[in-house]
């Protein structure tokens, strides 16, 4: 580890005082954390040099414009959801965005009457019960929109699915790791990377066992995808996950950052050092961007190429853009910080290579998740109560 990389570990992590605040439950999601002192590291500096804090709507309406790439991907995911949420009407809203991100990132427009035809589909061929529709139908749809041949589609995730579930067990990450890997892959390599995935599982959870639980099979298969061994894996993955623990004093989500991290090459401090660069740009441009799993999304774009200084202005356009659109208020479960996580993703959208889809959706799909299960415990809650 080099001299450097030493230094921004101390700094962040015992000068720079950051204190979650603590879940009331454990699906709920992360409050954004207490930052108590602010002793910047030098690259960081730099940046907030650059980027100084300026009000989101000035920079809209003032010298910052959105451009015409990041324009088009907002307005065309815009239309995706409403096109989804036409076709299927009671479809989880956060299932929706993520089936808009999956149609957006592939460059798709969907039409609602395709769509209607499409979910026929998969009426017929799959079981109300499976995993597959449970929670995964609007991104399922999606997935079936970007095919020349829905039906034939649908059966190679049927066969995946099956695949993969007899190896990672029944579950809404596992079914969506077989919507994923029905594009890229046949079932005979599904059925290699579910082996390779369950390894590492296994691993994770003998290292972590608290902090492990069903998401993280997803990112152990992503990471068997991988040309690095499965110690050079483990190995990256623990050390990126202590330097985020000891910056934010929690444990969770760090893990899953580690695992986003890990998925692309490149020196594991340097990845998590331009994270915390991202991060602190955003507080520092006063946006409070989420420190629960919402920050998987924010590690799938900080390795995209951009400046550090570029992605914070793309994220600050595309939230004041969500926030001029219908069902993206505080009132319908989209307030503020959980705009900046749409916005963060949208920015991968726009911005990440190939490489990077299958990351940054399954960092929006383990984000999206949190967040609708801290939505229905909030609501339990509530309902236990009165």
């Amino acid at each position: 580890m080099t001299t450097e990389s030493n230094r921004i570990i101390i700094i962040v992590s015992y000068e720079l005082e950051v204190t979650p605040v603590p879940r009331k439950n454990e699906t709920e999601t992360a409050p954004v954390a207490e930052v108590k002192a602010e002793v910047m590291t030098e690259p960081i500096t730099q940046v907030l040099a650059e980027y100084p804090a300026e009000d989101p709507m000035q920079i809209v309406n003032g010298t910052m414009n959105m451009s015409e790439n990041l324009q088009t991907i907002c307005e065309s995911f815009i239309a995706n959801r409403d096109a989804l949420r036409k076709a299927v009407m009671l479809g989880n809203i956060k299932m929706c965005v993520l089936a808009a991100d999956i149609l957006t990132t592939a460059g798709v427009t969907a039409d609602v009457d395709q769509l209607k035809a499409l979910r026929k589909i998969i009426n017929k061929k799959v079981s109300l019960i499976s995993y597959l529709v449970l929670r995964s139908e609007l991104p399922l749809l999606a997935a079936l929109c970007l095919s020349p041949d829905p039906e034939a589609t649908l059966d190679k995730i049927n066969r995946i699915y099956d695949i993969m579930k007899k190896r990672c067990g029944r579950s809404f990450y596992v079914a969506m790791l077989s919507i994923l890997f029905s594009q890229t892959m046949d079932e005979e390599q599904a059925a290699q990377i579910a082996e390779r995935g369950k390894v590492l599982f296994d691993a994770f959870n003998k290292k972590h066992p608290i902090i492990t639980s069903d998401r993280d099979i997803a990112s152990a298969c992503l990471l068997a995808l991988s040309d690095k061994t499965d110690e050079q894996i483990l190995e990256e993955c623990e050390a990126t996950h202590s330097l985020l623990k000891n910056a934010f004093r929690d444990s969770t989500f760090p893990q899953f950052c580690a695992y986003i991290l890990c998925m692309t090459d490149g020196v594991p401090d340097d990845k998590a050092t331009r994270l915390l660069e991202l991060f602190f740009a955003l507080k520092a441009s006063k946006k409070k961007y989420l420190t629960g799993h919402e920050m998987e999304v924010l590690a799938a774009l900080s390795l995209t190429n951009l400046s550090t200084g570029e992605l914070m202005d793309a994220i600050i356009v595309i939230e004041a853009f969500l926030s001029k659109q219908k069902e993206y208020g505080a009132l319908s479960g989209f307030d503020e910080q959980r705009r900046l996580m749409n916005a963060a993703m949208l920015a991968t959208a726009a911005f990440g290579d190939r490489n990077l889809t299958a990351v940054n959706i399954m960092a929006a799909i383990v984000a999206l998740v949190a967040e609708q299960d801290a939505d229905d415990a909030a609501t339990a809650a509530s309902i236990a109560t009165t």
